[in-house]
């Protein structure tokens, strides 16, 4: 019977207790500090992984020979050596290196729609970069589009061209993940 179990606490209630126990905090002095934590956890979270999700779907959706290869790729993981068929009985996480293909839409998708367009950090200490130094405490944005959409880092930056992350191998006709260390 669960009645009979300890009361556990919530995220909300973890959250607050910690602040609290953390410096002798007063709970008027962590009020705003944990309604920015529960919202950077609700849109960490929540939002990018929906976003991510949403434009997954469409660039499948709008690339019909990549969502062809997709589905021919998935059909071939979700089936045993021995047969045809999917199999219920395989543990699906050892799927994952026979869905590269997959994982490079993935990967592409996130670099062409980053649900995180901009980030920002506060250094902590002073740094010296090409010679001239950034005082401690200088907030440094970082343009997320703008540097995976740089032709300095990816030839043909604006096209959808999950291949950027896998190979064919030659043998089996299997997209293979890239070894970038090793290439």
């Amino acid at each position: 019977d669960h009645t009979n179990q300890p009361k556990k606490d919530d995220l909300l209630t973890i959250l607050l207790k910690s602040k609290l126990e953390s410096q002798g905090a007063k709970r008027d002095d962590t009020y705003d500090e944990l309604v920015e934590m529960l919202l950077t956890v609700f849109f960490a979270g929540y939002d990018t992984s929906s976003v991510l999700l949403s434009m997954v779907m469409w660039s499948i959706a709008t690339n019909p020979s990549i969502q062809q290869e997709c589905a021919m790729e998935a059909q071939d993981a979700s089936s045993t050596s021995s047969q045809k068929e999917p199999s219920l009985h395989e543990d699906a996480s050892q799927w994952e290196s026979r869905l590269a293909f997959c994982r490079a839409v993935i990967l592409e998708t996130l670099r062409l729609h980053p649900p995180v367009t901009l980030n920002s950090r506060v250094f902590n200490k002073d740094v010296k970069l090409d010679g001239c130094t950034i005082p401690k405490r200088t907030r440094v944005y970082l343009p997320i589009t703008q540097i995976h959409t740089d032709e300095r880092n990816f030839a043909r930056p604006t096209e959808f061209l999950p291949e950027r992350w896998v190979r064919k191998n030659a043998t089996t006709d299997r997209w293979l993940a890239r070894d970038f260390k090793t290439e």
